[in-house]
């Protein structure tokens, strides 16, 4: 058996705070007060659940994103590459006009990288 400490011995005061009220309002008014706390709760419980719902839909986008970007990235290697889809907005209109990008013949398409094949130098 061990040794009672401070907060295993029953005070007084809690003892009060434990027992059940003797009186008819007192009784009400733990009542009201439990209710109220209860409300409270909930509310608070359904803004978590409000929360925890919105991060998941976040995350499976971050996580649909980044399976697109390590596809494009890190092509297979038994399958051609072919380049990123076009986008489906149109872009901003720019300050400055670039001219039209130009298609390289097949000569020298195959001594130029491919847009697969980045060279990055750290």
């Amino acid at each position: 058996m061990g040794y009672r400490r401070i907060r295993n011995v029953s005070d007084a005061q809690r003892l009060v705070r434990r027992a059940i009220p003797q009186r008819r309002e007192q009784i009400a008014h733990e009542w009201a007060r439990l209710e109220h706390e209860k409300v409270r709760l909930n509310r608070e419980l359904a803004l978590w659940r409000d929360h925890q719902r919105r991060t998941e839909e976040r995350l499976a986008a971050v996580e649909t994103r980044l399976a697109l970007l390590q596809e494009a990235l890190m092509p297979e290697q038994d399958k051609p590459a072919t380049p990123p889809a076009l986008r489906t907005r149109q872009p901003a209109q720019r300050l400055s006009a670039r001219p039209p990008l130009r298609r390289q013949s097949d000569s020298s398409a195959s001594s130029a990288p491919s847009w697969s094949k980045v060279k990055l130098d750290y």
